[in-house]
């Protein structure tokens, strides 16, 4: 997925969390705990994908195809990231002090590293690039071939009410006009259509209300972001299962035809539910595809 998509996640399942933790009773501390929190999951969402400073020394042209999701990329490759990236925030002094007072602030920080690193891989999994997480033991690639590389769904679920929280003034608008900005020129470029458009705006806007009524400490729109775009994941999986066998042909052909021709979504940004040929099984005995 693209590094705005694994951001947003990590830093809406940060918010969430620390929404959900009982608050600190001291402002200075509870700011810190805000921030130690949305860092760790957040750099934890990304911190796979350092991969690529190894491109420069693989051989060109290949270089980016044989370093970017390899070791990285692996579950055996996620614990010394994991405590690489828990060291690196030891050296923050004033988070190794509330690290070493706090009773719940030490289980979030190391779950929410867990869950972004985690989480970077499930979201990898999605798209027709894959990963490989069980190597060494087994090489082979697994994707889900569910979800295009670049899905604005994701920006506006989990932006949405992200822009209502961020702090008001520059960083705020900034936020907000990104998010208006990128699905319009994407539209614009072809690649969204004006229907999707209106939907991701009509979802964007539901978000920011509903985050914008439940106050500074809600938690109610972060939730329901979270839980949509697992839902368009989940839809998007469906989609490609039903569609391998069961094309919704317009001339309604034989099932011989249905069979023998293997169809699936395009899962181009905001064209999820467009269906192409992709070719005919040898198995099927109804010639070349």
């Amino acid at each position: 997925m693209d590094n705005i998509s694994h951001s947003l996640a990590g830093l809406a399942l940060a918010e969430l969390v620390d929404r959900s933790l009982a608050p600190e009773p001291d402002p200075g501390r509870a700011r810190t705990r805000h921030r130690l929190l949305l860092v760790s999951c957040w750099v934890a969402s990304n911190f796979p994908d350092l991969d690529l400073v190894l491109t420069p020394l693989a051989p060109q042209p290949l270089g980016y195809l044989l370093q970017h999701r390899g070791h990285t990329h692996t579950l055996a490759g996620l614990l010394p990231q994991a405590v690489l990236l828990l060291a690196l925030l030891w050296l923050w002094p004033a988070a190794r002090a509330l690290l070493r007072e706090s009773r719940a602030t030490p289980g979030a920080t190391v779950g929410l590293v867990a869950a972004g690193l985690a989480l970077h891989l499930a979201m990898d999994y999605l798209n027709v690039y894959g990963v490989h997480p069980f190597f060494p033991f087994d090489a082979r690639w697994l994707y889900g071939d569910m979800v295009f590389i670049v899905e604005p769904v994701f920006w506006i679920v989990l932006g949405a009410p992200l822009a209502v929280l961020a702090v008001p003034g520059t960083a705020r608008r900034v936020a907000l006009a990104l998010l208006v900005a990128l699905p319009v020129l994407f539209t614009a470029l072809g690649f969204l259509q004006w229907g999707s458009l209106a939907g991701l705006a009509l979802a964007g806007t539901t978000l920011a209300w509903l985050q914008w009524r439940s106050g500074a400490r809600g938690r109610s729109a972060l939730g329901l972001g979270l839980a949509l775009a697992a839902l368009f994941v989940a839809s998007q999986g469906l989609a490609v299962r039903s569609a391998r066998w069961w094309p919704p042909s317009p001339d309604r052909a034989s099932w011989w035809t249905r069979r023998c021709r293997r169809f699936r979504p395009t899962r181009f940004a905001g064209r999820s539910w467009r269906w192409s040929w992709t070719g005919r099984p040898a198995s099927c005995g109804c010639g070349a595809g």
